[in-house]
């Protein structure tokens, strides 16, 4: 897939192609790496890197900056039960990032 946007710059600029794996989809093994995952609010798929905090998934993007209409780059959260395993239907995680090719401005 073919990444829009400055969210995740440095790592990945706007164009860079990603490949992703979707048989890599629990996010206990993800923990720092890059995934794609599923965005309802921003109806599609985003590139974010998975961090960990006590009872929520964060998927946050690696520029810190903001968009070009001023706002943040969205970081999406999700509760999580670790007692319990995660249903398929509510993980966001679409796989993960495997190789990307990424532009440099």
């Amino acid at each position: 897939m073919r990444v829009k946007g400055e969210s995740m710059v440095p790592t990945l600029h706007d164009g860079s192609i990603v490949a992703v794996n979707h048989a890599v989809r629990g996010p206990d093994e993800l923990v720092g790496k890059v995934v794609a995952l599923r965005d309802a609010e921003e109806d599609g798929i985003l590139i974010r890197r998975v961090r960990h905090p006590k009872g929520y998934w964060h998927f946050a993007p690696d520029n810190s900056g903001v968009d070009a209409d001023g706002e943040p780059y969205p970081v999406v959260i999700v509760p999580c039960d670790h007692n319990a395993d995660y249903p398929a239907a509510e993980n966001p995680i679409v796989g993960k990032v495997d190789w990307a090719w990424s532009l440099f401005p």
